[in-house]
């Protein structure tokens, strides 16, 4: 309301100057009128201003873009600045505005927290504001991860350790997914024991960080031969994924061994009874016994089993418990006639994918 009042009095004025230079050209009037500056917002960038004091109008801004850490020094070019203009870019104000001509100055880009374009905007504290749109575009440069290799296998809860480097130093968050050979699936929150997977710190020369995960989360009471973990880097500033890391391929091993007990038998019996107790925690698993042997600790000789009765390879009953099995062995026929003879049973057994020894 205030402008409009002003423009009617400042177009009344020219009116009756108008009227007066009218009247006076028939009698031979000569006025001598001096100079009316009438101020008007109006389009270009500017605003403002107050009367007799041009607003500031912003034409250019070099370079075009710049990374969000700031820092470098921009040259704005324009028209009415001021040796005490401000500048503001996006929503951060500068720091260091340095007046060079009414056509020029030179700022200290300030940091921002996003990337992408953004306004600058020049104000003149004796009047008016230029505003140019998308002067400056704010760039980012994205990150990258390296996993250091595991060893295989692994069982239970598995440590990652990796490093992630980024230009910026921007804080970072990672996903992670797991590969057994049928394609990239994230790992659960709930398999996560420990270490940060946001807001993780980097920098240009790289951060070590780990994180541990249980893999029976995952696996639970399963083997699996192959497996690869993939880590990417997500930019906090723009949320913008980088180089991922991916690990060597691992085993995994977290099917619970199966447990087999041996009873010592008697001394001195040619048909030696063995009894032996088999646990298994997973009791869906099949167990089977691979191998039954003697070993002579004297002579050194070893050899199979000759079993006469019970238990000999094959399935065997198993438990979380555990299931008692009995075999008979002829330790004539294979050992052969003598006394004191120091001699060692072994059973071999397979359970789930895993085998291994019980002495």
């Amino acid at each position: 309301m205030t402008r409009r009042a002003s423009a009617r009095g400042t177009w009344s004025t020219l009116l009756r100057l108008c009227a007066s230079l009218l009247a006076c050209s028939a009698t031979g009037c000569t006025y001598v009128i001096a100079a009316v500056a009438v101020s008007l917002s109006g389009d270009g960038g500017s605003s403002g201003g107050s009367f007799g004091a041009p607003a500031p109008q912003v034409t250019s801004v070099s370079p075009g873009e710049a990374s969000h850490m700031g820092g470098v020094i921009l040259q704005v070019e324009g028209l009415h600045f001021s040796p005490d203009s401000t500048v503001v870019v996006g929503d951060q104000q500068a720091s260091q505005v340095t007046y060079v001509d009414p056509q020029t100055l030179e700022v200290l880009l300030p940091r921002s927290a996003a990337s992408g374009p953004v306004d600058l905007k020049v104000a003149n504290p004796s009047g008016g504001v230029g505003t140019l749109g998308s002067a400056l575009v704010y760039t980012n440069e994205l990150p990258s991860l390296t996993a250091t290799e595991l060893a295989s296998p692994q069982s239970g809860n598995i440590v990652i350790a990796f490093t992630v480097s980024d230009p910026e130093s921007d804080a970072l968050d990672v996903t992670l997914e797991l590969d057994a050979g049928s394609g990239w699936n994230a790992i659960p929150a709930s398999a996560i024991v420990s270490g940060a997977v946001s807001s993780l710190e980097s920098s240009p020369q790289a951060v070590s960080h780990s994180i541990t995960f249980d893999s029976s989360d995952v696996f639970p009471q399963q083997d699996v031969d192959s497996v690869r973990l993939c880590l990417t880097p997500i930019d906090r500033t723009d949320g913008e994924p980088g180089t991922p890391g991916v690990s060597n391929a691992f085993a995994i091993e977290n099917n619970v061994p199966v447990q087999v007990h041996l009873v010592r038998p008697g001394d001195d019996a040619y048909r030696v009874v063995l009894d032996y107790r088999v646990v298994n925690v997973d009791s869906q698993d099949a167990v089977q016994v691979t191998s039954l042997r003697w070993h002579d600790l004297k002579s050194g000789q070893s050899g199979p089993l000759t079993v006469v009765s019970g238990q000999g390879l094959g399935d065997v009953p198993s438990s979380p418990q555990g299931e008692s099995v009995r075999t008979v062995w002829d330790s004539l026929a294979d050992v052969g006639y003598g006394n004191n003879r120091l001699v060692q049973v072994s059973a071999e057994r397979r359970g789930g994918s895993r085998p291994a020894a019980a002495p």
